[in-house]
């Protein structure tokens, strides 16, 4: 058996035909091959041009300093592209992604001129302790307005009955008097009624039949003081949840992970980012956040029938609607 570990050509670019021949043997030897057609290339692009005593060109791999961290971290790029291949001459580059004397540092993706952004778990914890802590309190703010024009405010009801409607007046001999103004179809009238002598012809009416307590009125005032309760207590234990998991996963995931480097992965042009243990929770929370802001699109539709409210209410509804649709997309 022969073998050619070593075996080399020289020659320039071209193709050529090799015949085997074999010298100082004295027996026959059949060679069951045809000759061999080879071609010699160009060299390659990081390969430098030499040539031998006798002018026959070869490619030599360029060569660099011994600390120059080849293959890992580092490649050797050729200084000259002829005749020249030396550690002066060529250059150690760091691979992408990577910098410094010794190729050790890591370049992370800068995102700071489109949105705040992290590289280690000190910024990922405040990111997402300020997003979800100011979206949460936002929402909660809305949703209470809303609730709140829900409760003081009144469903618009259209009234078919020939019922008299009644307007409080004063008139100019400082008497109170009542209009009483009956519609019909065709005309309309007014009929004054004279409340002083009324009163006086009618002793069993009271005087506090005129200012009863409104239950109605009373209710919706606890309701709403009950609201601020809610919110407030809603508010808290949102804000407990988030500081609760930022300490939870800083004692687990976050130190297991940093002691292998499983937190920092590289793109695909090479630059390095930090993946923040962070971001399974953060989606939990984004939907949750998705939840109450269908909660408060939900009322903002019902206070379209009701009447006495505010009119930002309105505007509220419509912020909502832009949240939902373009949060997904500003979350990517």
């Amino acid at each position: 058996k022969c073998e050619l570990n070593k075996f080399r050509i020289y020659a320039l670019p071209g193709t050529y035909i090799v015949k085997v021949n074999i010298d100082n043997y004295n027996e026959d030897i059949q060679l069951k091959f045809d000759d061999i057609e080879l071609t010699i290339s160009e060299c390659r692009e990081n390969q430098i041009k030499m040539y031998d005593k006798n002018g026959i060109l070869y490619c030599s791999k360029p060569v660099c300093r011994e600390s120059c961290p080849i293959p890992e971290a580092a490649v050797c790029i050729i200084g000259h592209s002829e005749n020249i291949n030396n550690i002066e001459s060529n250059i150690c580059k760091c691979r992408p992604g990577l910098e410094g004397e010794l190729c050790d540092n890591k370049i992370f993706i800068d995102f700071s001129n489109l949105f705040s952004t992290y590289s280690d778990y000190l910024g990922c914890s405040f990111n997402f302790f300020f997003k979800h802590n100011g979206i949460t309190l936002s929402l909660l703010i809305f949703n209470l307005i809303i609730s709140i024009n829900y409760e003081i405010g009144n469903r618009i009801t259209i009234d078919h009955s020939n019922n008299k409607s009644f307007l409080f007046t004063v008139s100019i001999d400082n008497e109170m008097k009542i209009k009483t103004k009956e519609k019909d179809s065709v005309s309309q009238f007014y009929q004054l009624i004279d409340i002083k002598s009324s009163l006086k012809n009618n002793k069993r009416i009271s005087y506090n039949s005129f200012f009863e307590p409104d239950i109605k009125l009373i209710e919706k005032i606890k309701n709403i003081n009950s609201l601020f309760f809610e919110v407030v207590f809603a508010y808290v234990v949102f804000f407990l949840v988030i500081i609760f998991n930022i300490i939870i996963i800083f004692n687990t995931s976050y130190r297991t992970n940093s002691k292998e480097n499983l937190n920092i992965n590289q793109s695909s042009n090479g630059n390095w980012f930090y993946k923040c243990e962070l971001e399974k929770y953060d989606l939990i929370l984004d939907l949750v956040e998705i939840l109450i802001m269908v909660k408060i699109l939900f009322e903002g539709i019902k206070l379209n029938k009701y009447e006495n409210i505010f009119k930002y209410t309105r505007y509220i509804t419509y912020s909502i609607i832009v949240g939902i649709i373009l949060g997904p997309f500003i979350n990517v």
